[in-house]
Formats: structure tokens, sequence, C-alpha cells
């Protein structure tokens, strides 16, 4: 062979290897293959069950993997699933991104970071591709760069890269300033996909009227079972073993009955979402607000919120139907009386924040006399008194026939009448004292224009120089070391994991967090003992324990922040704002 037929020979087979090489490089990926290799990556068995897309026979190579997809919600369980089209950039990185638990956090990115990634990608697309740049470690720049190219064979190598980096470590962490009010929003961890699914339709306060729809419910054939928390009882359609047989369950609801699907069963990770709003007290407006300020004797958080024109808010302490539970101090009043020595946060304008018990007593002085009020806002018992402010209600309720009430305005007495000829109303500028038996005579002897005077006597006589005042409990940390105190809390409540509300203080901020729980795949939640290590990881060096469970809550700027374990707010008494004038007046 000549030199000259040689080399023409050698470059036609180097012609030929290349354009092998190319066209084996610049292989497209299937929907179908991306999904067998994200869950092999991720470690997520694949499932078996009969055939549920019409175009996804069980003879598909993919078959299983898809399936697996299908049943935990990943891709749409409709009819037809396309396995064999190529698969774009974008697309993949947002089937990843499901896969590994971060749905809630790309939909938080729709909402706070609203930029458009491109006109070529769908809406519901663009929020993971604007995670994908934000989450450490994040997604190869090139591949977000053109994100509506076809996924090639060197692109999902690269992917699968970032994948094992992400099962070490993997975390989002974000901040957003306004008014000088910061939100803090960090989720780390990959999530551990649910066992089971189930149709939470509502929360009832009473078993009797969660019992009356479940018998509605299962006279149409649906399977239903109840849960109670402490709190309220809730009522579920399953549990189901496959997501789309959850979906399935929740198209048969009339809208009367409308749900939420949620993750069920008992697994856990070490996925962890929270939120926190950070505010200083002597520069922000910070503030309690309560349900019937608003017009109800409770009222969703974010109702509360936005009615009060409010730029953050989250849930405080505990409470029973429309009631507190322990103490409750706006503008220096009491709204509830204390639940024994609890632990309380309370705070002032003037900057200074302080952690100690949460008991006080009232006393109403007349006639140099001092007398206690035994209740605030509820009815007194025989031979007491009550307190009855406006924060709480336009009218006083429950007061039975045979009480003597008195109207105090500006520290004095207004009015005085007998509980049966009486409608209850409560002044704007002051509060109704309401006595039984023989207090009641007392009240008898007290003419109109005589001084009045309110005293609250703390246990922590240092409490008193605080304008607002919350009980939670458990202290969790005290002057920066842990407090294992769990003040009265069952083991259920301590050692499982729960959505937690914390409040903390590193010197001069205080960070009202709020703690995601109830579902492995986005956030496990957290047992008391590990929020005390929590909040001491956060530099806090006094953090209190509030209510947690469904009453958690995070608001901002229109927006609910965390993940509400079933996906429906609970109704609530009273919540704490950020970014209004305390002495704001609601219609």
């Amino acid at each position: 062979m000549s030199l000259r037929n040689f080399r023409k020979s050698l470059s036609t087979f180097v012609l030929l290897v290349l354009i092998m090489f190319i066209s084996r490089s610049a292989t497209a990926i299937t929907r179908g293959r991306l999904l067998k290799e994200v869950f092999d990556s991720l470690g997520i068995p694949p499932t078996s069950a009969s055939v549920s897309y019409s175009d996804v026979s069980s003879n598909h190579p993919f078959f299983n993997y898809i399936e697996t997809a299908r049943s935990l919600g990943i891709v749409f369980p409709g009819d037809r699933f396309h396995p064999d089209m190529e698969i774009t950039r974008a697309e993949s990185i947002m089937f990843i991104f499901k896969s590994m638990g971060w749905t809630h956090e790309a939909q938080l990115t729709g909402l706070l970071l609203n930029h458009p990634v491109s006109e070529d990608i769908p809406p519901y697309i663009s929020p993971y591709l604007i995670l994908g740049e934000k989450v450490q470690p994040p997604v190869p720049e090139y591949l977000l760069k053109n994100p509506t190219q076809n996924l090639q064979d060197d692109d999902l190598t690269a992917i699968i890269q970032w994948i094992k980096r992400c099962r070490q470590e993997m975390i989002w962490h974000m901040e957003l300033i306004e008014q000088g009010i910061t939100l803090i929003i960090h989720r780390e961890g990959i999530g551990t996909p649910p066992d089971t699914w189930s149709v939470q339709i509502n929360e009832f306060e009473y078993i009797i009227k969660a019992r009356s729809i479940e018998k509605t419910l299962n006279q149409l054939g649906l399977r239903t079972y109840i849960t109670h928390d402490g709190c309220t009882y809730a009522l579920f359609l399953g549990p189901f073993d496959h997501y789309a047989k959850a979906w399935e369950n929740l198209k048969t609801l009339s809208v009367t009955y409308s749900g939420n699907i949620v993750p069920t069963g008992k697994q856990s990770s070490k996925a962890l979402f929270w939120a926190a709003i950070v505010s200083t007290p002597s520069r922000d407006k910070l503030s309690i607000i309560t349900a019937p300020q608003i017009g109800g004797y409770r009222l969703p958080l974010s109702h509360m919120a936005r009615n009060a024109e409010a730029i953050g808010a989250v849930n405080g302490g505990y409470f029973v139907s429309r009631y507190p539970i322990g103490t409750l101090v706006e503008n220096h009043f009491p709204l509830s009386t204390s639940y024994g020595q609890r632990s309380a946060v309370a705070w002032n304008s003037n900057g200074d924040i302080n952690f100690s018990s949460g008991f006080f007593r009232t006393f109403v002085k007349l006639k140099d006399r001092e007398i206690p009020i035994t209740s605030i806002n509820h009815a007194p018992g025989m031979d007491s008194m009550a307190l009855f402010t406006r924060l709480w209600g336009t009218f006083a309720t429950s007061i039975p026939d045979g009480a003597i009430e008195l109207t105090v305005k500006r520290d004095k007495v207004t009015a005085r009448k007998q509980s049966s000829m009486s409608n209850h109303f409560l002044p704007e500028d002051g509060y109704l004292l309401v006595a039984r038996g023989n207090t009641s005579l007392l009240l008898e002897q007290i003419s109109i224009n005589s001084p009045v005077g309110l005293t609250l006597k703390w246990h922590d006589t240092s409490m008193g120089s605080f304008s607002s005042i919350i009980q939670g409990g458990p202290l969790l940390v005290k002057h920066g070391s842990i407090v294992l105190h769990n003040e009265g809390l069952s083991k259920s409540i301590s050692d499982l994991r729960h959505p937690r509300t914390i409040v903390g203080s590193n010197g001069n901020k205080m960070f009202w967090i709020v703690i995601d729980g109830r579902n492995p795949w986005h956030s496990s939640g957290l047992t008391l003992d590990e929020t005390r290590k929590f909040a001491i990881s956060l530099g806090l060096k006094d953090a209190l324990n509030l209510d947690g469970g469904g009453s958690s809550e995070l608001w901002w700027k229109d927006s609910i922040i965390n993940s509400i374990p079933g996906g429906k707010e609970r109704k609530l008494p009273y919540c704490i704002i950020f970014g209004k004038d305390q002495d704001y007046k609601i219609n």
C-alpha cells in the first residue's frame, strides 16, 4: 500500500471513529432511563405493580422505575407517561429534586425569588432550576445554562456525580430582609420517601364532628381513620401504599369534603427544614394580635397577618379551643392566666428580652381592698372575680345570671349592672370586671367614678417591666446552657420527633423559629433533646419551646413559608406579628 493510500485509509478510519464517538456521546437519555439512574443513585428501590400508564407495558425495561415514580407522586398519575421520549436537562433536574424530597424548597424559590429562567421553560419547572443555582453543592453550571437541551450521556454522568455529592451533604440557606426584619430559610439533607400516603380531610375540635363526617365517608365506601395530637382530631382517608391510590380517592370526594394528600407512616430521615424570623425588639415592630381583634375567636394565622398588614407572623404558645393555655400579656395587660410555673418569653420596646417563670397573679384594688382575679376572659367561678378585655372580643361570653359587672375606663368605674340586665359589652379603652357570690357583694358597694387599680404580681419580679409576655415551655436553653427539665410535657411530645416552634435570643436579637416535621421526605422534625442542641448550634443563649405540631406556622409577605402537616392551616386564637405598629387598631 502506498503512503498516500495509507494516509487516506487512516484519515477515513479516524473519521469513522470520530463519527462513532460523537454519535455515542450525543446519545439522548429517555425519561424512563433517567428515573432508573436517579433512583439507583439515591438508593430508592424499584417497586413492582400492575400496569398503570397506557403507554408503559409491564415488559418495558424501565417499567418498575416508572411505577416507583408514580407510586411516590414524582410523576403525575395520569394516563400516559411517554417513557421513551428524550428528556431535557430542565425536566431531569426537576425529577431529581422531587426524588430527593425538595419539592417544597423549589416552590419557595418560585414564591420568593420570582424571576423566570427562560420563556422556553414551563413555569412549573423554573423553580427547580433556580433552586439548582442556590443549593450546595449546586447543579453543574453548564446544565443550568442550557436547560432546554436534551440530556446526553455525559450530562447524565455529571448529574450522577452531583447526586453522590448531595448524599454526603446538601444544604440550602437563604436570607431575605424587609424593613430590617430578616427571614431565614434553611434545608439540609436528602429525605426518605414515605411508605404510605393518606388524604387529610380536615381537623376538628371535637371527636363527635369527626365521627359524623367519617360515617358519611364510610357510607360512600371510603376507608377512613382519625388521629388525635392532643389539640385536634384529624380525619383521613387511607392509608394507601401508593400515591396514585390516594389521588384517585381524593378525586371521589365532593367539594364539601376536599382534602390534601399527605405522607404518612413511621419512617424517619436526617432531612431537616426550618425557617426563622429574626427581629430586634428595640427597633422592629413586634406585637401580639388576637383573633377576636379581627372578628373571630380562632382564625388562620395568614388571615390575622394580612388584616394586620404585617410583614411576617408566627404562631405562639399553647391553646385549647379558643383560649390560650398559660400567660399571655400584651401592652402590659393580661389576656390569660398562668399555667403553673412553666417558662415564658418576655420583651419590650427598649430591646430587653427575658426568659423566666411565666407565673403571675392579677389583683384589682377597689376601696383600699385588693381582690384577686381568678380568671381572665373566662366566666368567674362562684365567689370569685373575672376580668374581660376587648382584645378577646366585643362582648364577654358565658356570664351567668346573678353576677355583678363593673365597666372600667381609664382606671375609673363608669357603669355597674346586674349581669341579667347587661349585654356584656366590652369598652375599647377599658375592661369589664365580673363577680359572683360573696365577691359580687363587694362590687355592689362600688360607686360610679370610683378609682380602680389593676396589679400583676410576678413570681419573677423582673417580668413586670416587660410589655409582651408569652408562656410556653419547657425552657430549652438558659444563659448558653441546656436545660433538661420538661416542665410536665408528656413523653410523646418530648421524646418523639414533631414540628416545633421555638423562640430564642442571641443576646440582642429574637429568633422565632419553626421546624417542620412529620414528613421524612421533607423534614422529620426534632425531639426536645434534639431541639435543645439545635438551639445551641444557632448560637442562641436562651430558647423556649412554644406550641408545635399542626400549629407550627411561619408566614412572610403573603406566603406560608413552612410545610404545615396536613397542608391546611390550623385556626389559632392569636399570633405574633412583625412589621406593624403595636398600637395599630383593626376595624
